[in-house]
Order: C-alpha cells, then sequence, then structure tokens
C-alpha cells in the first residue's frame, strides 16, 4: 500500500492544490488508501460520514419498497439517495474556504456506529466514496482517480471483512445492489466527468485504457 500512497500524493501534487476525488466499486480499497493519507498535506473526506440511517434503515428501507413494487425497490436500491448531498456539499465549502470540519455523529461504516471526525483545511482536497455525488461536486473535482479491480477480487474482500457481521447471502446482495446503483451513477453523469478520469489499479499504477460504465441487468456480476 505504500507504493500507491506514494503514486497518489505525487500525482495529486503534480496537478496542483485543488478538490480531487477517489472512488471505485465496494471493496477496490478506496478506504484504505485514503485513511493512510491522513498525515499528509491532503485533506481527505469520506462521503460515508455523511450517510443516511445505518445498516438496519437501508435494510427496513429495502424489504418495504420490495412489497410496494419492483420500481420502488429499485429506485431505493440507487445509493445517490442514501447520502445526504446537501450536507456534503456544505462541509466540502468549509474546507475550501480554509476552515477545520467538525463532523458530530459522522457514520462509520466498519462498525457502522457513529463518531466525531474532524478534518484540517488544505490546499489539496481528496473526496473519497463510491458515489461521485451530484453535478455540483463533479464540476469542482480536479480530477477523479477511479480504481479498477476485478469484481471476484473486491467480492472475495468484502466476504473477508464482513464475514462476522453479516452472512454471505446478505454480503453478496449488497454487492451487487451497490454495483447497480454505482454503474447507473457512472452512466447518467458519464459526459460531466469523463474528461477527468485517471484509472489506477490496485497498486497504484496509472493505466493506459479509458474506463467507459456499463449499465442495464446485463453489466451486473452475476458470474460470481
Amino acid at each position: 500500500m505504500g507504493d500507491i500512497i506514494i503514486r497518489l500524493e505525487d500525482i495529486i501534487h503534480n496537478y496542483g492544490p485543488g478538490m480531487y476525488c477517489l472512488t471505485g466499486g465496494a471493496g477496490s480499497g478506496k478506504s484504505t488508501l485514503s485513511s493512510k493519507l491522513y498525515a499528509s498535506d491532503i485533506s481527505v473526506y469520506s462521503l460515508d460520514w455523511r450517510l443516511i440511517g445505518g445498516s438496519n434503515y437501508r435494510k427496513e428501507l429495502l424489504n418495504k419498497k420490495q412489497a410496494t413494487s419492483l420500481s420502488s425497490y429499485i429506485d431505493a436500491c440507487n445509493q445517490f439517495n442514501w447520502w445526504d448531498w446537501n450536507a456534503i456539499i456544505a462541509d466540502l465549502e468549509e474546507l475550501a474556504n480554509g476552515n477545520v470540519l467538525t463532523i458530530m455523529d459522522a457514520y462509520d461504516r466498519d462498525t457502522t456506529f457513529s463518531k466525531n471526525v474532524q478534518v484540517l483545511p488544505s490546499k489539496y482536497i481528496l473526496v473519497e466514496g463510491a458515489i461521485l455525488g451530484p453535478v455540483q461536486l463533479l464540476s469542482r473535482y480536479k480530477n477523479i482517480f477511479m480504481m479498477i479491480v476485478p469484481f471476484k477480487t473486491r467480492l472475495l474482500r468484502l466476504l473477508e471483512k464482513d464475514c462476522c457481521r453479516r452472512d454471505p447471502l446478505e454480503i453478496l446482495s449488497r454487492f451487487l445492489i451497490t454495483e447497480y446503483s454505482e454503474r447507473k451513477a457512472y452512466s447518467e453523469l458519464w459526459e460531466w466527468f469523463k474528461h477527468k478520469i485517471l484509472c489506477v489499479d490496485s497498486n497504484g499504477i496509472i493505466l493506459d485504457k479509458e474506463f467507459e460504465p456499463k449499465y442495464g441487468n446485463c453489466s451486473l456480476p452475476f458470474y460470481v
């Protein structure tokens, strides 16, 4: 992971001050990588801190929508609806204006509990999360680092990480829902951010390839 950090920091510094985004599929290593950058001169902001409700809330929501209709269930699966984007945009404005950011009761995805978070301002801001967010955020990002990691590798990581608190079927279900909503967001916002993408692999090496999202039932990795 050390090589990734050095490379990512170098890339950000070479592009200069501004707001950057680190994204990728569930289990690609976004949180692990960004947590290693907290000691650097880069302010790291996790979108997960502003996740609405906990795992039980979202599970109850999906069960309720599933009982209503398929279209309601699919809409609820769209994770874009699970974040407080107004609060996120306000948080990032605080950091961009050079203010210390304090979030009370921030959501911690690893523990599913709340915690208090404080982020010091910097001329380099890295936003980490699976969902890119609304156009207001996309227009602010100088570059978007897309972590390209195979489905199977990511799913195995999630199975190993969450096996103590979730059964395999729930992990797989959550994985497929996440894949669906991420690809849906990528497809709908593609024209707004495709020119900003830099693809990186799990070792932090820039890939000489273009990322293009595929959306629809055929794009879901059912073979895993």
